[in-house]
Parts: C-alpha cells; structure tokens; sequence
C-alpha cells in the first residue's frame, strides 16, 4: 500500500517537473529571450555540460546555430539525456540519428512507438517534433511539439551535433 502511495507521489512529481518544463518551453522568440536574461545568460543552469554541449567542432555561423538548439533542447532536458546512454523518463538520444523509432535498449516505449516503422533523420525528427501525436498518435511523449521552423532547425542542428556517439 505504501509503495503504491509513493509511486503515485513520485509520478505526480514527475509529471509537475514535466509541465513546468514544457510551460517554460514557448515558441515565441521574445520569451526565450527573457528567459535567458532571467537565468543570467545562455551557460547558467545548463541541463549538460560545458564540454559536451560545446564542441570544438562547431564553429563559425553553425556555432550560433547550436547555442540556439542548446536552449531549445532545454524543453526537453527534462525528459531526454542527449549525451550520455542513460533513460530518463524519455529515452536517450545518443545514436538518435539513423536509429529505428522505439529502439533504445531498456526503455519501456508505447505500442504506437514500438510499431511505427520509422528511422530517425531530419525529416522524420522534424515531422515528429512539430507535432509527437499527430505525427505517431498512442505515443506516450506528453509535449506539444515544436511550431517554429527556426526552433525546429536550431534544435536538428543541436541533436546531430551532440547525440553522435563517440
């Protein structure tokens, strides 16, 4: 009875993280302005590390390109681990690009998830990120998806840049 109780305290808990991330998560540019200048800039409170969300590789107009993805990935974070092979309450996205949809050992995907016979690349993440129900409805993932191309390219940007395994 009490683990019963307990699992329901840690889900509500999740699921108030969640919400309070994905809230936090607006599309309107203004916004994650303010929210950068609320949290002292685009390194403060970073879900990765400097060393992993910051590599040598990127440079030039891409690196602008990348800090931006990295704080559109902040809507995420909360759900999905981009560099390192551990689930949080999403799976991780390490290998994302060229995977089969539903694919990451040890996490436990929905049926719609499991079916769908999709691989990971900038088309389908695109499609998948405007919208994860319409794009593969019975899916679990409870974010509203992504509506600004220049987001949705910064974060595709970000993704294959840090979530290529060593």
């Amino acid at each position: 009875m009490l683990g019963g109780r307990r699992r329901r305290a840690l889900c509500l808990a999740a699921l108030l993280a969640f919400g309070l991330t994905a809230c936090d998560g607006g599309d309107d540019q203004g916004e994650r302005d303010d929210r950068t200048e609320r949290t002292g800039g685009e390194d403060s409170g970073a879900a990765e590390s400097a060393a992993d969300t910051q590599p040598s590789a990127v440079a030039g107009p891409d690196r602008a390109l990348f800090a931006e993805g990295r704080d559109v990935f902040r809507r995420c974070a909360a759900c999905h681990n981009a560099t390192a092979r551990q689930n949080k309450v999403g799976p991780h996205l390490v290998g994302l690009f060229g995977r089969a949809a539903g694919a990451v050992e040890g996490f436990r995907y929905s049926d719609a998830m499991r079916r769908a016979d999709i691989v990971w690349d900038e088309e389908t993440l695109r499609a998948y990120l405007r919208d994860p129900r319409g794009y593969i409805p019975g899916n679990r993932m409870a974010f509203p998806g992504i509506r600004r191309e220049d987001d949705l390219d910064a974060l595709i940007a970000y993704l294959r840049a840090v979530t290529t395994p060593d």
